[in-house]
């Protein structure tokens, strides 16, 4: 029944398979259902334009009948069976009796209660529409939990599946020590403009390092505030992932270890969208080791400066920047790094003319630096080596334009690669 919808990726080696969700609507050639022991017929557009399939109705049930020509979304089960979801006109979701998901009543209780439920190997809530809450939702300590929505990242803030905390302070989201936690094809938004605590919260709550959290097609942010410290926290969170994320309004969008004597580390950012203008202080800050950027996009922040990755103190070891776009910022301060094992490879980075600041400055006595294949363009340093004793560095080849100061060292360099036209203006 499932490749009848067209849907045939289910992914049987995932000890938490997927379940495909499609969109489609009530058939206009067959009765409406009066009843829930009616069948329930459905035209998923693409996959059929004239013969209805007959679906199964989800475990929970709503009060008000879908009518024909409603819209509906469609799960495929571990079994390859369709099972209605969510209705137009209901705003009713399979296994959280009591959400509304209309925006506008406080789904907190509810969905708390459905989390509760799951049993402890986890399980799937789906996500039909925008979920106002006034609390935290505690999944500390859970696992192989999946959230899934029905809009992705490009709809950004007016997404269907939302989640919107109206909250003063903690997170929206808690998810600490958990595992295997998946947040997909959901918008979360805070509204409250005297907000300015993390709003998910991924870090260590004393029962073991969260892991494996992934996070994909999501829009995280604030809707018309941007106090927010951070929209993830990430302190000794360990092996997780964000693809094709934007990031909205806060000091930054993501926040690594807290100290030199903590950890984040093997975190992967992939075709991520970042800046947007509404970040105040930077996009990522503090990284732990092994952070991984790959085809993601840099803008300005709110002041039009750009600043992708900076740190309050501790030592970022492992970090590679690969086919990234940096750009359209009035002064750029990019990339500010110490510790061992820097790679910037096959990136764009500009700056905003000769006074436009520094693509990458790296700092203290730092050793492994690889600069290698980028572009350079409108900038008055694009890079800066200002640490002492800086060691094994590989600085060639680059091209510049429009560069003021190829290289800046003010200390010596030592086993390093370089490039002797770096020397040259």
């Amino acid at each position: 029944m499932a490749q009848q919808f067209g849907v045939n990726t289910i992914n049987r080696s995932d000890p938490t398979p997927e379940r495909p969700v499609v969109g489609g609507y009530v058939s206009r050639s067959r009765e409406a259902p009066k009843s829930f022991s009616d069948p329930l017929w459905v035209i998923v557009p693409g996959y059929s334009t004239e013969t209805p399939y007959r679906c199964e109705w989800g475990a929970i049930h709503g009060s008000t009948l879908p009518a024909q020509g409603a819209q509906v979304a469609v799960a495929i089960d571990d079994n390859d069976v369709p099972r209605v979801v969510w209705w137009e006109g209901e705003g009713f979701l399979t296994g959280i009796p009591g959400a509304k998901f209309d925006g506008v009543t406080d789904d907190t209780a509810a969905i708390q209660a459905a989390i509760t439920r799951l049993p402890a190997n986890g399980g799937t809530l789906q996500w039909p529409g925008p979920a106002l809450t006034s609390g935290t939702l505690d999944f500390d300590g859970r696992r192989s939990v999946i959230l899934q929505g029905f809009g992705g990242s490009s709809a950004g803030a007016a997404m269907a599946s939302r989640l919107i905390y109206t909250g003063t302070s903690g997170p929206a989201i808690s998810a600490r020590s958990s595992y295997g936690i998946k947040l997909r094809d959901i918008g979360v938004l805070y509204t409250n403009p005297s907000y300015t605590s993390d709003l998910i919260d991924l870090s260590n709550g004393g029962a073991g390092d969260t892991a494996y959290f992934n996070a994909s097609g999501c829009y995280v942010g604030g809707a018309g505030v941007n106090g927010a410290k951070s929209l993830f926290t990430l302190n000794k969170c360990i092996i997780s992932k964000f693809t094709d994320m934007i990031w909205g309004a806060a000091e930054y969008a993501v926040r690594g270890r807290n100290n030199s004597s903590e950890y984040s580390n093997v975190i992967t950012f992939d075709n991520c969208a970042n800046g947007s203008s509404l970040l105040t202080a930077g996009v990522y800050r503090n990284a732990g080791e092994v952070w991984n950027f790959r085809n993601c996009t840099f803008e300005p922040l709110k002041n039009g400066e750009g600043v992708a990755l900076s740190s309050s103190g501790p030592t970022q070891n492992g970090t590679t920047f690969d086919g990234c776009w940096f750009g359209d910022a009035a002064k750029a301060n990019w990339i500010t790094w110490s510790g061992n094992g820097l790679r910037v490879v096959g990136s764009y980075i500009a700056g905003g003319g000769e006074t436009g600041g520094t693509g990458v400055t790296v700092t203290g006595e730092s050793f492994g630096i690889e600069i290698v294949g980028n572009n350079f363009v409108s900038l008055e340093n694009a890079i800066n080596i200002a640490g002492e004793n800086c060691s094994g560095l590989t600085l060639t080849p680059n091209s510049y334009a429009a560069v003021k100061n190829k290289l800046v060292h003010p200390h010596a360099m030592t086993t390093s690669l370089i490039d002797a036209n770096l020397f040259t203006n």
